[in-house]
């Protein structure tokens, strides 16, 4: 937590402590503010390393003979290896770019096989996707999508 965010924590808790001699009412509100402050500062300082990595998403083109992998991720996705099984196809990448695709085209018809997906972070993180392969209207990525449905 940075130093600014600390002294602010602690004056709102000086504050409220300081209303204990007002009311006891008083002292609680602030509290409870102190508290909200100290998790949005938390959440704040881990949303940002959370955010901070990529996220490959593959599926099938329409035609059968391709396969598009997208990263979703805010970073680049580096030192990507790419294999269908069980057609052993192997493809290897150096970098896949932040909300961008790349379109893999084969010779043969791919099909719903397997894919597994290992690339790294920039920080040397590494991450490992093991997925079925599917068409775009059978995958279960909508960013869109509400948790629990509304309507059936």
């Amino acid at each position: 937590m940075k130093n600014n965010y600390k002294i602010l924590l602690a004056a709102t808790v000086i504050i409220s402590l300081g209303l204990f001699l007002v009311s006891y009412y008083l002292t609680a509100i602030g509290l409870i503010i102190s508290g909200t402050l100290a998790m949005v500062f938390v959440m704040n300082e881990h949303g940002k390393t959370v955010l901070n990595k990529p996220r490959l998403f593959p599926i099938l083109g329409d035609d059968g003979r391709s396969v598009i992998i997208t990263n979703t991720g805010e970073t680049d996705a580096l030192s990507v290896e790419i294999t269908i099984v069980p057609s052993n196809l192997e493809y290897s990448f150096k970098s896949i770019d932040a909300d961008s695709e790349i379109k893999i085209e084969t010779k043969e018809l791919v099909g719903k096989n397997k894919i597994n997906i290992e690339y790294y972070d920039k920080s040397g993180e590494k991450f490992t996707v093991k997925e079925n392969l599917t068409f775009a209207e059978d995958t279960e990525y909508d960013p869109f999508k509400p948790m629990i449905p509304m309507f059936k």
